[in-house]
């Protein structure tokens, strides 16, 4: 297998974030848009899931830490949890 040259990283793939944002079906395409190319061009994608503090909007588990629907992870992405 080739090593790539490049990849695609979401750092802020989760629903908290994305649900907050002004616009966020649009930012959800774009950036659904650009995981899909990366896919398709054999690039892997890093998804980023910020492990957050009981009672917080993204506490860990909770339905605001999970990825956005959009953006679900696929078996060649990486997935990334970080605390």
């Amino acid at each position: 297998m080739k090593t790539p040259l490049s990849a695609l990283v979401l750092l802020h793939a989760q629903r908290h974030f994305l649900e907050k944002q002004r616009g966020e079906a649009d930012i959800a395409r774009q950036w659904r848009t650009r995981l899909l190319e990366a896919r398709a061009a054999g690039r892997p994608a890093v998804l980023m899931q910020w492990d957050g503090p009981a009672g917080s909007d993204h506490e860990t588990f909770s339905r605001g830490w999970t990825i956005h629907p959009d953006l679900r992870p696929e078996e060649s992405d990486w997935p990334t949890r970080a605390p």
